[in-house]
């Protein structure tokens, strides 16, 4: 504040940050004597736009392009919102100015032909104003780039699959047939390979082809005899000149593989056998197998129409070549289908209409809320189909009141299998039946009240008063009027 009492800012002031400010002054005469007042400075609100300006893209022209080419763009932002923005070029000294315009979307374009010999770039002094009269200069730099007559290309002359193209009875899926190779005079360039429709492309669904040449199957084959397929294959360069051409893909079935018994699997190797309606296992410990998808099995065969296997967890199970990957599990006097792709196996339980993945526990959660009243039990991991039993027990002086969770039921004891998760909670309530001593039932009561921590101890007494009067509490969420409490 001046001498002569002009009140001044001493710092840039925020309305967001404080709206007012408290400020005391005092007033002296020449004789020292002072009064003293406190006033209150307001600040008023403004509206904050941020500054205007504006940028470009990368400005780059081939040599020699037409008259009116694209060149690059500009862009403005921050000022007032939503104002229209016009660009202006500067005169300068090199005459850029007089080779370029910029049209009203932003876009700088040329008005003549540039030669790179010439000038490799120029500069542009650009201006940028919108409705509200702000403005703002900026200097950009055009890059005038080179262009070179195109090199001789030769389009690709022909197609071989060096390794020969082989795929076998049951090979899995997205197994490697074979790869292609180009002959072009171009040979550094980039190739892409595909299957395409023409002559001798017959077969082309049952494969795939990466960009790269490699061929694989796209379907597991099972035919029993060796056959051949037909395919078409094209090859593009980088010029999209192209060359296309069709192949004979050879089919070898494995010989034995359509046994009925499994103890004349088709030798594969290293104690492997196959057989088709089986799949591949481990045999060398017949009749003790290792399939693979489930696993160790024990086998007793007859023949092909009455097979028996011996599973850890699915005890005796029927198949046989015709219904197979369908099963019939005796225990349980009913039928499970095997996903013959997944390992660990995976089966579809009719009984249940559910998928499940075979050696997978589930986890059965028993607990309490609140926390007092008694005991649950049945708590554990559980294979499927395995029986549960859990049970709540009241401790004196309460009675039990139901489970809730995934599954819901007031009789203290639930018996179910085991086909998935399972969170279960009980919980127990005061007795206030005839049956149990009133001061028993109100110390319960009062144990009950005191295991709620979200109540504060003038809640938890209230809450006693109503319990007791009418038979429930809204806060404390218990309510005792149902039943013979």
């Amino acid at each position: 504040m001046d001498l002569n009492g002009t009140l001044r800012t001493a710092a840039i002031l925020d309305y967001e940050a404080n709206a007012s400010h408290l400020i005391r002054v005092r007033v002296l005469d020449e004789m020292e004597a002072y009064a003293e007042g406190t006033f209150t400075v307001y600040v008023s609100d403004v509206k904050e736009t941020s500054l205007f300006d504006f940028n470009a893209s990368d400005l780059r022209v081939y040599e020699n392009a037409p008259v009116g080419s694209y060149v690059g763009q500009f862009s403005a932002y921050g000022g007032e919102p939503h104002a229209s923005v016009r660009y202006e070029l500067n005169p300068d000294q090199a005459g850029a100015y007089l080779k370029f315009e910029i049209d009203t979307n932003g876009s700088l374009r040329t008005l003549v032909d540039l030669d790179y010999e010439e000038a490799r770039q120029w500069t542009l002094e650009v201006t940028a104003v919108n409705d509200f009269n702000e403005s703002a200069s900026r200097s950009f730099v055009v890059e005038v780039l080179n262009l070179f007559e195109p090199p001789v290309n030769y389009a690709p002359s022909d197609l071989s699959a060096p390794g020969g193209l082989e795929v076998k009875q049951k090979d899995p899926i997205g197994t490697v047939i074979g790869t292609f190779e180009v002959f072009d005079l171009n040979d550094s360039g980039f190739h892409a390979f595909e299957l395409i429709g023409g002559e001798g492309s017959v077969d082309n669904a049952l494969f795939t082809l990466d960009l790269n040449g490699t061929l694989r199957n796209a379907s597991v084959m099972n035919y029993y005899q060796n056959r051949s397929f037909s395919i078409r294959v094209r090859v593009t360069d980088s010029w999209y000149f192209s060359y296309e051409e069709a192949f004979v893909v050879t089919y070898v079935a494995v010989e034995g593989a359509s046994v009925d018994l499994l103890s004349d699997g088709a030798e594969i190797g290293a104690g492997w056998r196959k057989a088709d309606w089986f799949g591949t296992y481990f045999g060398s410990f017949y009749p003790w197998v290792f399939h693979e998808n489930l696993g160790w099995l024990y086998v007793y065969q007859r023949s092909g129409v009455d097979t028996w296997l011996y599973h850890e967890r699915l005890g005796w199970v029927w198949t046989n070549k015709y219904v197979f990957p369908h099963m019939y599990v005796f225990k349980r006097s009913h039928w499970i289908f095997l996903d013959r792709t997944s390992w660990p196996a995976k089966l579809f339980d009719y009984s249940y209409a559910q998928w499940f993945e075979l050696g997978r526990k589930y986890r059965i959660l028993v607990s309490m809320s609140p926390t007092v009243g008694g005991s649950v039990f049945g708590s554990g991991d559980y294979y499927r189909w395995d029986p549960v039993r859990i049970e709540a027990i009241p401790k004196t002086g309460y009675l039990f009141d139901g489970w809730a969770g995934d599954l819901t039921g007031s009789n203290p004891v639930m018996e179910f299998e085991a086909v998935g998760d399972v969170n279960l909670t009980g919980s127990f309530m005061p007795d206030f039946s005839s049956a149990v001593p009133t001061a028993q039932a109100i110390d319960a009561l009062r144990e009950l009240l005191e295991s709620l921590d979200h109540l504060t101890p003038a809640e938890r007494q209230s809450a006693m008063a109503e319990i007791l009067i009418e038979g429930k509490s809204s806060k404390a969420g218990i309510d005792l009027r149902g039943g013979d409490r």
